[in-house]
Formats: structure tokens, sequence, C-alpha cells
């Protein structure tokens, strides 16, 4: 069970340095109450048992030994869980099912999550094979991560814009990484580069700097 939790977050690693640089930059902590980003939903006022990692990912662990069921709020716009795929609207209180192995972890909509290649080593060159996935983007607004490494340099980025049916796509680094679009369906076509789909999800490679269209 330690093993599973441990290589998630060594494939994390590279969201979290992008964290740690925000700390930095304007003293913004890494584990922030929900009031903070949804200060006009009375719901997050006093919730304690859920809690944002960033302003893109919200967590609320099971802590009590011998629970089987969480009850979770998730504040307003569309949230993906980073572990399975389920997409579910906010504004709503949740009650899920959840053992040892399985945890509360979602993704707010507009959001660009930057996950490791690597999860057997918390040292690694995390631009190298870094995959962006990108989560309910909405029209016309871009969504935009960075990639720090361990001496907080820019190591890659990427955007990504939609515009109606097709993604804007573009990536800076010297390095090979790829943009998955989550949960989007097959594309009619992608310019620029080549993609693979996995289930709903299409992933667009690159091997170094790039820009793609994919066409819906």
């Amino acid at each position: 069970i330690n093993r599973k939790y441990i290589e998630l977050r060594y494939k994390l690693l590279p969201y979290l340095y992008d964290l740690f640089h925000e700390t930095e930059q304007n003293g913004m902590p890494v584990i922030r109450p929900l009031v903070l980003h949804y200060e006009k939903d009375k719901e997050t006022w006093n919730l304690n048992g859920e809690f944002l990692f960033g302003e893109h990912m919200l967590v609320a662990p099971v802590v009590e030994q011998g629970m089987t069921k969480k009850l979770l709020y998730l504040p307003e716009g569309t949230w993906t869980s980073l572990l399975t795929g389920e997409v579910k609207e906010g504004g709503k209180w949740y009650t899920e099912k959840h053992g040892y192995l399985s945890i509360p972890l979602y993704v707010k909509e507009g959001s660009i999550v930057a996950m490791g290649a690597r999860n057997d080593n918390a040292v690694y060159d995390y631009a190298d094979g870094v995959t962006f996935r990108a989560y309910a983007l909405k029209d016309g607004i871009q969504a935009e991560t960075v990639v720090y490494g361990t001496e907080n340099e820019k190591e890659a980025s990427a955007d990504v814009v939609k515009n109606g049916t097709s993604y804007e796509i573009t990536v800076e680094s010297k390095k090979a990484s790829k943009v998955a679009l989550m949960n989007v369906g097959a594309p009619k076509q992608v310019n620029g580069a080549s993609y693979t789909q996995d289930g709903e999800n299409v992933i667009v490679e690159f091997n170094g700097d790039g820009k793609a269209e994919v066409v819906f």
C-alpha cells in the first residue's frame, strides 16, 4: 500500500516542484484550505476533511481506520479523478467508497498537471518524458504549466487552448514529452505531431519544442 502512494508521489514531483516555485514567488502554500480559492462558496467555510494540493488538485483523505466511505464536497466546475478518470460536476456533495488502495483525488477543470516519467526515485530529470495532462479545458481560455528542475530552473512548459472543436498545443522543451487531452474522445485529425489513442484520451507526442493542432 505504501509503495503505491510513494510511486504516485514520485510521478507528481514535476507538479510539486511547480508549487514550490509558486510558494517562493508569492508565498502561497502548497497545501491550502478550499476557502482560499472558493471564498464565496459557503460550503467551503468550515471544511476540514479535505484540502487543495495547489490550486488545481483536491484531496479528501480517508484517515479513520476501517472507514470505507468518504463524504466530500466538490466546488463549482468540472472535476476529474486523477486515478480513475471519472468526471463529476461540482457544487455538490458526494459519498464515495474507498479502501486502502484508493483515495479521492480530483483535478480542477482547466488544469494541466505535469506527471513525471518515473515512479522509482525522487531524483530524476522531471522534464524527460513528462506527460502534461490537460483536464476539461474551457473554450478560449489558455491552460499552461511549467516543469522546474531540482535547482529551480525552468526545464519545460506546455500550454493548450481550446478553440471550439480544436485544441492548439505548444510545448517548449529540449526533451521528449507528451500532452494528454483527457476524456475528449477520438479526434478527426492531428496536425504537427504524432499521437496515440488511450481510451477516451488523446496522447500527442513531442520530441523537443513543438506545436500541434488536434481537431474533433
